[in-house]
């Protein structure tokens, strides 16, 4: 009879150890999962930390001709984000006077053909002012400045703009930058019709 209690009690006691075993792996289990799960998403973080960048645009006095327009092309890399344009512009000559836009390609376009568009940033014909645009960081931008209304007196225009945007960190000694991509597109042949070209301040 006490046999049989000794044996019942062990096995009462195998039972609840082996409970007990169970869920202490159960526990150890779910905080391995636990800190697996934070480590990757601190590992997912670590992209996504983002750096400031400026780069310079324009910092000159350009010459606009009567009935001609100067762009400066913006080509973000796939890796920027929050991108904007911010600068100064002040113009001289004639009615001192000068029209500043920011586009995209396609409203460059419609632009060119005397179309309506949509600009991230316009100004009417006036002397100066700031420049401030946020702008797509996915698609070649431009900067135009406008002198098409003007028959007859060119114009100066002193401005310094700046293209600022993040960069997702991959790494930090690389700024995915060309050096040329802020150059003013150069014509391939002789501007015939103002409306189907532009001014190349670099002539």
């Amino acid at each position: 009879m006490i046999c049989w209690k000794f044996v019942k009690y062990y096995k009462g006691l195998f039972k609840t150890m082996r409970k007990s075993t169970g869920i202490i792996i159960g526990f150890l289990v779910i905080l391995i999962i636990i800190l697996l799960s934070i480590g990757f998403g601190t590992a997912g973080l670590l992209p996504s930390i983002l750096n400031t960048h400026k780069q310079m645009i324009v910092d000159a006095t350009i010459v606009v001709p009567p009935m001609q327009y100067v762009i400066f092309p913006i080509d973000p890399h796939s890796s920027y984000n929050s991108c904007k344009i911010q600068g100064t512009f002040s113009a001289g000559g004639g009615s001192d006077d000068i029209r500043v836009y920011v586009v995209d390609k396609q409203g460059f376009d419609a632009f060119r053909r005397d179309d309506k568009f949509n600009a991230y940033f316009s100004t009417p014909q006036q002397i100066g002012g700031d420049i401030a645009a946020t702008v797509p960081c996915d698609r070649t931008i431009y900067l135009v400045y406008d002198n098409s209304f003007s028959l007859i007196t060119g114009k100066t225009v002193t401005t310094k703009v700046d293209f600022e945007f993040e960069q997702i960190f991959q790494d930090p000694n690389k700024l995915y930058l060309d050096d040329d991509i802020f150059q003013p597109s150069i014509p391939e042949k002789p501007v015939g019709d103002p409306n189907d070209g532009y001014y190349d301040p670099g002539e």
